[in-house]
């Protein structure tokens, strides 16, 4: 993704992809309702502030890695992966 918005679009259809292959109705509900309050107030203005290209880059390697261990059907590696990945963007976002 060379922009912003197009991170967000490829992020969000990512977040998407994942809550389906859960097949957990609930899951995929609350992350649509998530993503709508992500996108606008202050949590959209914090992500405009926070996401620099370089932090893109990141997320984009922390979402491969993720994947990558979806695909290997390896719980404990993506569990620490996602972990991680939430962690740093809590950082990114709020500075703790």
């Amino acid at each position: 993704a060379a922009t912003f918005e197009e991170f967000e679009y490829w992020d969000g259809a990512l977040h998407e992809a994942l809550s389906q292959a859960a097949h957990n109705g609930f899951l995929t509900l609350t992350l649509r309702l998530m993503t709508e309050v992500r996108d606008n107030g202050e949590w959209g203005r914090l992500k405009r502030q926070a996401l620099t290209p370089a932090r893109r880059a990141r997320y984009e390697a922390q979402h491969r890695a993720i994947v990558e261990a979806l695909c290997d059907r390896d719980a404990a590696v993506a569990a620490a992966a996602l972990q991680s990945h939430l962690r740093e963007v809590e950082a990114n976002l709020f500075g703790t």
